[in-house]
């Protein structure tokens, strides 16, 4: 989902040769310093309040 959203946020470039095809990104683009950060910093996958973190087992 990290990827998903960073491709929906214009911060990292991908394309899909048809709709629901798996994206194509450029291993160079994941190597920016932009890209690295927003992964690392990380955000939750929604702003619902009702959202939870759950433990991992």
């Amino acid at each position: 989902m990290t990827v998903i959203r960073l491709i929906r946020d214009g911060l990292l470039p991908a394309r899909q040769v048809c709709a629901s095809a798996p994206y194509v990104i450029r291993e160079d683009d994941l190597a920016q310093p932009a890209i690295r950060q927003a992964i690392a910093k990380g955000r939750p996958v929604s702003a619902d309040a009702r959202q939870e973190t759950l433990p991992f087992q």
